[in-house]
């Protein structure tokens, strides 16, 4: 059942960021909250195998957006120096779900039974669903293109400092404060407009054709690399948490729910210990590399 919730979250993951990624992240979040609720309801109230794997994979599909919008939805909200301690949290919560899941679910299995596993989780979810729905509005903006100094590089910032000058020059002698922003993209919303449901279109790019790149990008090594990496990591670290019960739980060791649950604390604490670490190390050290580089992140070619 684990396997199968885990093929949905991969199925879907795809389609979820072209969805957020043209559409907006709010309206995603949100329904796929709730999706997760339904699965675990259905799970909660199943009486055959048939239906709990239903249940199951319909998790998965609720589930896959918070495996694959969420370090773009902390890219929206921080500078490039600020993530890697939000990315630390993110991460530190995705691979110690996994592992220490196992401790309180063994001890609710062994004393109560493991519908209330489900019941006990849907509770928590209910919270986490509500106060997302009413209080996670949407991040995503269009700026204008000469602001994307990711891709613009050096050209992109002398034409920012060329127009702050001219701004400049013309407040000074009207004695006016001009902005630059441009009326094609306009302010950003407040609060209350990006808390509705549907934001506008975020990108006008054909929804297939963004659902299809990413598999023409299998044939760029370092991205490859990466994917694997990331992938297989996670793989494993979930293989792990359901292989435990098959290897202790049987002779010789015949541990109960209860200490197999227990065995995810090792785990936990080494996952804790790596966040923090990354937390502490990463935003220092990606700003002291940028400015070895004269300012600029992406290449170390000055290190």
């Amino acid at each position: 059942m684990t396997g199968y919730q885990l093929l949905a979250v991969a199925c879907a993951g795809p389609l979820v960021v072209v969805i957020a990624r043209v559409w907006g992240k709010r309206p995603v979040f949100v329904i796929s909250a709730w999706i997760v609720i339904i699965g675990v309801i259905v799970a909660a109230a199943a009486q055959n195998f048939e239906t709990l794997l239903a249940a199951r994979i319909l998790q998965g599909l609720g589930a896959a957006c918070f495996e694959g919008i969420v370090t773009p939805f902390i890219g929206d909200m921080f500078f490039v120096h600020q993530r890697g301690s939000r990315i630390s949290a993110y991460t530190m919560s995705l691979w110690t779900g996994s592992m220490f899941g196992l401790i309180p679910t063994g001890v609710i299995t062994q004393n109560l039974s493991w519908r209330w596993t489900f019941i006990i989780a849907g509770i928590f979810l209910a919270v986490f669903a509500v106060l997302m729905t009413l209080f996670v509005p949407e991040t995503a903006y269009n700026r204008a293109a000469v602001y994307e100094l990711d891709v613009n590089g050096d050209e992109g910032i002398d034409t920012l400092n060329a127009k702050r000058g001219v701004y400049e020059t013309e407040g000074d002698k009207e004695g006016i404060n001009r902005t630059t922003t441009t009326t094609e993209f306009g302010p950003r919303k407040n609060i209350w407009q990006r808390m509705a449901m549907y934001n506008g279109r975020f990108s006008p790019e054909n929804p297939i054709k963004m659902l299809i790149r990413p598999w023409a990008l299998l044939l760029h090594l370092p991205l490859f690399w990466n994917m694997i990496f990331t992938g297989m990591s996670q793989v494993f670290s979930v293989a792990i948490s359901f292989i435990i019960p098959q290897v202790y739980g049987v002779p010789p060791y015949n541990l109960s729910p209860a200490q197999l649950g227990y065995i995810g604390a090792g785990p936990v604490v080494g996952v804790i210990l790596g966040a923090a670490f990354s937390a502490l190390t990463f935003d220092p050290l990606v700003t002291y590399l940028a400015r070895r580089n004269n300012g600029i992140y992406e290449v170390y070619l000055a290190i």
